[in-house]
């Protein structure tokens, strides 16, 4: 566990505790001897707290487990690239998405012998609406039964946040987007943006997560 302070400045504020119990314990004269000390204490209290606050305070746990959320876009748009890819013709929407997440299937079975025994993987699949098709497990073989999220449009802002929603918060993160980029709803750089500080507190690769 690591303790660490964006503003340390702020912690000048500290010296004029001294100075604040001396004129605190005059303020409350009139209180019994145990009253006056309970009211210093907690302001002092609150005071270290607001302080903290202000100097960024946080702490920092490491971890060697380590979480990746693939976040694939099956929504019509990608019947075209997925085409591209098979060498076929045109795609139904569904077995389009199907063949997109089965490149994603193999490319983490071709990978898994690389993963720590705690490592975890999950798949958001998204059209206009998002599901989790796979919530992150150990598991070496991945596997889903979930209806696809068909509908004409794409939302990725939405798919984004359910995966950052779904990284175990002991477990430094990773998102990886698979998609065209044709966005029909939201915002995905807003959501990218917002979701990036704190998944990049997990660390570059086995590292931290705050």
């Amino acid at each position: 566990m690591e303790f660490r302070v964006a503003n340390p400045e702020w912690f000048w504020g500290l010296a004029v505790a001294a100075p604040a119990v001396l004129l605190a314990l005059k303020l409350f004269s009139s209180m019994s001897l145990i009253r006056r000390w309970s009211a210093v204490v907690l302001r002092l209290v609150l005071f270290a707290l607001l302080t903290l606050l202000l100097a960024g305070a946080s702490s920092v746990q490491r971890t060697d487990r380590f979480a990746v959320i693939f976040v694939v876009d099956v929504s019509p748009s990608m019947d075209r690239p997925t085409s591209m890819l098979t060498g076929a013709g045109e795609i139904p929407d569904d077995v389009a998405g199907r063949r997109v997440l089965d490149v994603v299937k193999r490319a983490v079975d071709a990978a898994s012998d690389r993963r720590g025994p705690d490592d975890l993987v999950g798949i958001v699949a998204f059209g206009e609406q998002t599901a989790a098709i796979v919530t992150p497990t150990r598991s070496r073989e991945l596997d889903w039964t979930t209806a696809l999220p068909l509908g004409e449009g794409t939302n990725i802002e939405g798919a984004i946040r359910l995966a950052r929603a779904m990284l175990p918060p002991d477990a430094a993160g990773r998102l990886v987007l698979i998609s065209d980029g044709v966005e029909t709803s939201g915002d995905a750089l807003a959501a990218a943006r917002q979701t990036a500080g704190a998944v990049a507190d997990g660390g570059a690769g086995r590292g931290t997560r705050g």
